[in-house]
């Protein structure tokens, strides 16, 4: 089963909600999830994964794997990175070769979403990137979790 992230690249992550994210993903494990793709932009994103990297220790099985929109000097870079510190047991690029870098991330996020069996989430206004993948969940009747304590439509 695979898991993907959605939420705001520009968010505070207290301790109560490391703990819902830590207590949600150890649900879906529990539960038969044993792929998790992370888009890697942004505070949820980086919770979400760190808190994968963890859980691994526990459940020897899960693998986690970065899913880059791109691949440029800089991103290439990055991967490099992923690559030596182990975070991730991958990366992943979708087949975006033709789609032009100002949309790259937007169709990442719908990749993911078609992937995923679950979107763990945290959304809590309606505007921005976040917000249109998790409607484009929505749109494909996907299971979403919401960690956010406001319920969007």
């Amino acid at each position: 089963m695979i898991i993907t992230f959605i939420g705001h690249g520009k968010l505070s992550i207290e301790e109560s909600l490391k703990a819902k994210i830590a207590k949600t993903i150890e649900n879906c494990i529990k539960n038969g999830a044993d792929t998790f793709y992370c888009g890697g932009y942004g505070a949820f994103d980086y919770a979400c994964a760190k808190t994968v990297n963890e859980l691994k220790a526990k459940y020897p099985e899960v693998k986690s794997f970065y899913i880059t929109p791109y691949i440029t000097d800089g991103v290439r870079e990055k991967l490099k990175y992923i690559e030596e510190s182990k975070f991730y047991d991958g990366t992943i690029y979708p087949e975006l070769e033709n789609v032009p870098l100002k949309f790259a991330i937007s169709k990442r996020n719908e990749s993911m979403i078609d992937s995923a069996d679950i979107i763990i989430a945290f959304i809590d206004h309606h505007f921005g990137g976040a917000y249109t993948s998790f409607r484009y969940a929505k749109r494909r009747k996907k299971t979403i979790i919401n960690l956010s304590p406001i319920t969007l439509d």
